[in-house]
């Protein structure tokens, strides 16, 4: 619980700095408008497809039931039905919300990888455990590859939980194991730029992600909080950053 508290904290310890160094800002200001408008344009998707999107969630609850219920445990066992109904159904609508997050985190985890790169550089130049690392073309490349491996790896994860969370009674567990399994994967995606402008393999950064993957859950927690994230999420890239320097055995950047 320790480590899941402390990467919690790396939450405000990222704002804190973020805040107080001016020199990062202009790494977030075009982030921030992209993902406005990005998650703008999944908002209307969803208000539009609202209807649908519940109403495939009572289907599933629908057969949480029993017709015509006669005597005491089976009134009993309706009656916890019906409250398992209606706890699947707000899981259901909070899900879907944080879905719509994912996307927006997703896609924009690809288009602003090279500004969140350039702010992680920026702080650990600044805190004097990596030198400056000439901007090079082909590094975006190599950028773009390792965001498209962690987003199907992600969404491979999403769809089967997604669809296991569907299956009655035991797809709450599910569904919560997805939020979880959320949280981590926003944490992790925030942590990885200085790896990834190192150059480091996918596989490296994943192992990473999963040595400490108590902190990261902790520190994408807040995440899973609807319409907060969009406005954190250059923090936590400073957060992040910060979190992967307290991890290093020896100073960053020694060896690469």
């Amino acid at each position: 619980m320790g480590r899941l508290f402390k990467g919690l904290g790396f939450n405000l310890t990222g704002f804190t700095y973020f805040t107080s160094n001016r020199e990062l800002w202009k790494f977030a200001i075009l982030p921030f408008l992209l993902n406005l408008i990005i998650f703008a344009i999944m908002i209307t998707g969803y208000v539009g497809y609202f209807g649908e999107i519940m109403q495939a969630g009572a289907k599933v609850v629908a057969t949480l039931d029993i017709p015509d219920p006669q005597g005491f445990w089976a009134y009993t066992f309706d009656g916890l039905y019906w409250v398992l109904r209606a706890l699947f159904m707000v899981l259901f609508f909070l899900l879907s919300l944080v879905m719509i997050f994912v996307a927006t985190f997703l896609i924009s985890q690809i288009i602003n990888a090279s500004f969140f790169e350039m702010m992680s550089e920026r702080i650990l130049v600044k805190e004097g455990v990596l030198t400056d690392v000439p901007f090079k073309f082909i590094d975006t490349f190599h950028a773009i590859k390792i965001e498209v491996f962690k987003t199907a790896l992600f969404g491979t994860l999403s769809l089967v939980l997604l669809s296991l969370s569907l299956i009655p009674l035991v797809g709450m567990f599910f569904a919560i194991l997805q939020l979880s399994i959320t949280a981590w994967f926003f944490a992790f995606g925030l942590s990885s730029y200085p790896m990834v402008k190192t150059k480091k393999p996918f596989r490296e950064i994943l192992l990473w992600g999963l040595q400490h993957k108590l902190s990261l859950l902790g520190f994408g927690l807040p995440a899973l909080i609807p319409f907060l994230g969009l406005f954190t999420m250059s923090f936590q890239v400073v957060g992040g950053t910060l979190l992967y320097k307290d991890t290093l055995p020896i100073p960053f950047g020694s060896s690469s």
